[in-house]
């Protein structure tokens, strides 16, 4: 009866057991299940964080070409600015040395000028004094003929 009763409880208890091996192993299907869904959520984030930091480094690339671009352009414009600079500087010293030629002869035609005008002006009393002189001296003349002629009558 023992050995009978013993069997029945053993069949129970492997039935028991089978059973809750049975629960045990959908429950971790469940998990493994779970994981998996958890799994592919986290693969599909992971290529959309690889395609977004894809789109990231290609304008980051576009970006860094434009950089490099707006660098050339500005080191040509420095170069062009300073490349202007001299230029300006050269046009400033020449504009300065032209004036200073232009004041050098300003002052000799002053110089000329005044040399010239004090030459008329001693011209002008010479032909005043000879004027003065030439009348004086018909005046003379005229006065010896008026005598003689007022001696001969």
């Amino acid at each position: 009866a023992i050995g009978g009763g013993g069997g029945g409880g053993d069949a129970r208890v492997a039935s028991l057991l089978g059973g809750r091996m049975e629960q045990l192993a959908a429950a971790m299907e469940l998990r493994l299940q779970a994981q998996e869904e958890k799994m592919a959520a986290l693969a599909r984030e992971a290529q959309d964080e690889r395609a977004r930091s894809t789109e990231i480094q290609a304008q980051m690339a576009e970006m860094g070409a434009r950089l490099e671009h707006a660098l050339n352009q500005n080191s040509v414009m420095r170069t062009e600015l300073d490349a202007l600079r001299r230029e300006t500087a050269r046009l400033n010293e020449a504009a300065a040395a032209a004036r200073r030629d232009d004041d050098d002869r300003n002052e000799r035609i002053a110089e000329q000028m005044q040399s010239l005008t004090s030459s008329l002006a001693s011209a002008t009393a010479e032909a005043r004094e000879a004027h003065q002189r030439a009348q004086a001296e018909r005046a003379e003349a005229a006065q010896a003929q008026a005598e003689a002629t007022a001696a001969a009558a």
